[in-house]
């Protein structure tokens, strides 16, 4: 199965959203593994592994400069996902 899951990065007071298709047997497990990643991604410097701050649902890395919060996982499927994501793509020539 897969799911999609956007992490939303709040840094300088700017909100980004990055969309992740992950490959899961569950929800549970999509989110283990999107969490995973952004645990690797934002605290690869060793001073700064991040803390994930429960009662806020985010995760906090260089001393709460850059706040990560994670959507529950949506199913889908790659031709939804594909599909979805490639309308939102513009081509310059």
């Amino acid at each position: 199965m897969y799911f999609e899951i956007t992490l939303t990065e709040i840094s300088e007071n700017e909100a980004t959203d990055d969309h992740y298709l992950v490959s899961a047997d569950s929800p549970e497990e999509a989110t283990q593994k999107a969490a995973k990643c952004a645990a690797t991604w934002y605290g690869e410097d060793e001073e700064d592994k991040g803390e994930y701050i429960e009662d806020l649902d985010h995760w906090s890395f260089f001393d709460g400069e850059t706040i990560v919060s994670m959507s529950n996982p949506v199913e889908t499927t790659l031709k939804k996902y594909f599909e979805d994501h490639l309308q939102k793509t513009h081509l310059i020539k």
